[in-house]
């Protein structure tokens, strides 16, 4: 028990504790209390809402370094292919020409 408690305990203190009583002024205290704690949810809020907005802003970060990456690596491949189709008619020619020079080999 506390101090507190032992000096309630006697009967003047019981009828004391019984009788609960609204007192409607309002002090110091309840206004440094309301101030207090709306700051704290404020700047709660506040906290929040920019650890959101940073984590947001570094997924569109990343969604757009993505984006560059990938057009880099389509056209990475698109100049690939065209170098691989180039090369398939170059051989292809050859082929071309290495035919035609055995058919007319043994034509003669």
């Amino acid at each position: 028990m506390a101090t507190s408690d032992w000096a309630n305990s006697g009967p003047q203190g019981q009828a004391a504790r019984k009788k609960l009583s609204f007192d409607p002024t309002i002090n110091a205290g309840h206004v440094l209390t309301a101030v207090i704690t709306l700051a704290g949810a404020l700047s709660a809020g506040m906290a929040a809402w920019s650890s959101i907005d940073k984590r947001l802003n570094a997924i569109e970060m990343d969604q757009r370094y993505g984006r560059e990456l990938q057009s880099q690596k389509d056209a990475n491949q698109d100049i690939a292919i065209r170098e691989s189709m180039v090369r398939t008619q170059e051989l292809i020619s050859h082929i071309r020409s290495d035919i035609k020079e055995l058919k007319d080999g043994q034509r003669k």
